[in-house]
């Protein structure tokens, strides 16, 4: 596999598999697989873990009482599925207050325009004081404000309402769930953790040495330790040039094979 890769003329290649450990495992594994780090020498090999390419913590933007919770730890979710809801009573008044504040508005509006339309005729003629027509304009232009302002605190309002369902950003797999159903959750608790289905990233840490002969877009070879006779396309994504406790550099490389599944 190594020698294969040399043929690239790389600088620095990666490739899942080796029998060198060097450096511990990053923090938050998933699978765990041995990296190897190959130059025009030899190779040396790193442990490495793989990660969802997408993950998001999942968490409501209003609070409330928990009505519902509507998936399960592990459960494919699609696109636009609910995850979980809140009871919406509360919210949905607050809709219903901000309509009827809506009408008020627009009742006034309606009064200061006409208002506004007949004194402007009457100062044309002059039928009635600057001062009249003054007041006039400014009461048309105040309810014009009010109105506006109510149909934005409406629109506020059915925005909260909205946020009472949790629904999936992206197609994934959910975890970790930390709710059921009455429970109280307040505005951006944690709920649950969404990860991507695609192609997961595969985090490596390198030593100093060889950090400097890598960068983005390296081509590089990856094997997992699951399946050890497949090797997989990839490319480095993310380099953190700040040093970890463990004086390596945390590395990512990402799947480019289109549809690539792990």
């Amino acid at each position: 596999m190594i020698h294969r890769l040399l043929l690239l003329s790389l600088p620095l290649l990666l490739a899942c598999g080796g029998d060198e450990p060097a450096g511990p495992p990053p923090v938050r594994p998933v699978r765990y697989h041995q990296v190897t780090v190959a130059d025009l020498k030899g190779s040396i090999t790193f442990l490495g873990v793989t990660q969802a390419g997408q993950e998001a913590q999942l968490a409501f933007k209003v609070g409330g009482l928990v009505q519902q919770v509507a998936v399960q730890d592990g459960q494919r979710v699609r696109r636009g599925q609910l995850i979980a809801a809140i009871s919406p009573e509360d919210y949905r008044l607050q809709v219903e207050q901000a309509q009827v504040q809506v009408k008020q508005a627009e009742t006034g509006f309606q009064v200061a325009r006409s208002t506004y339309e007949r004194v402007a005729r009457l100062y044309e003629s002059n039928s009635v004081s600057l001062s009249e027509y003054e007041q006039a304009k400014g009461n048309y232009e105040a309810s014009q404000a009010q109105l506006e302002a109510a149909r934005k605190q409406e629109q506020a309002a059915r925005n909260q309402l909205s946020y009472t369902r949790l629904t999936a950003p992206y197609d994934g797999v959910i975890s970790s769930l930390k709710v059921e159903a009455s429970e109280l959750v307040g505005a951006g608790n944690p709920v649950g953790t969404l990860s991507s289905e695609g192609a997961p990233l595969v985090e490596v840490g390198v030593a100093d040495r060889y950090v400097d002969q890598l960068r983005p877009g390296l081509p590089v070879e990856i094997r997992l330790s699951a399946m050890p006779e497949q090797r997989f396309q990839g490319e480095v994504v993310e380099l953190a040039y700040g040093q970890s406790p463990a004086t390596t550099y945390p590395v990512r490389a990402r799947f480019v094979a289109p549809g690539t599944t792990i």
